[in-house]
């Protein structure tokens, strides 16, 4: 058996990445990890910030109707970022586009712990969302160009795994902020 030999020479293709390759990696997947670090730590203030933001005491049927349309929101707009910015892309360049999506999703995704009523929280999380979307449609075919086709798919599946990161993240975050309040965790 020569498992440890195979694995070995199967990773031997990372040495090979220049800086630019791994500069290119890194900023799309730290973007992909913050922008599911937005939609888990949503999940866990959605109960406070709707409780404080729908007045009085929201039963929890409310609270998921609101949190449901606010969920649908954001996810719109991540909807409309994908398709909007595969057209920017191609006329301003994908690392422009790129930069322009990060800045969107981090300005919005900060205003929302500004929000003063349900509203101004859709409002915000349709354009964090817009900037989501926006990250990942670009940002995956410019990983895609900047590797060799022999390692595109491996580079995108490590890629990818910046979802389930910034899942963690949220739950760290969370663990640390939460207890100060739902306005601070953004």
């Amino acid at each position: 058996m020569r498992a440890t030999g195979g694995t070995a020479s199967q990773l031997a293709f990372v040495r090979s990445f220049t800086g630019y390759q791994w500069l290119i990696f890194f900023v799309v997947w730290a973007g992909w990890s913050l922008d599911a670090t937005d939609f888990g730590l949503f999940s866990l203030v959605l109960r406070p910030a709707l409780t404080e933001l729908l007045g009085g005491k929201p039963t929890i049927a409310e609270i998921g109707r609101v949190g449901g349309l606010l969920s649908t929101i954001g996810l719109l707009g991540w909807s409309l970022g994908g398709f909007a910015f595969g057209i920017v892309a191609d006329y301003i360049g994908r690392v422009r586009a790129l930069a322009l999506s990060i800045l969107i999703y981090s300005v919005f995704t900060g205003l929302q712990g500004l929000a003063q009523s349900p509203v101004d929280l859709a409002i915000y999380r349709f354009f964090a969302g817009v900037g989501t979307g926006a990250e990942i449609i670009v940002g995956i075919p410019l990983v895609a160009e900047a590797f060799a086709e022999v390692h595109r798919a491996k580079i995108l599946g490590v890629m990818m795994t910046g979802g389930a990161m910034g899942s963690i993240i949220g739950g760290q975050v969370y663990a640390l902020i939460g207890g100060y309040g739902w306005r601070y965790v953004f």
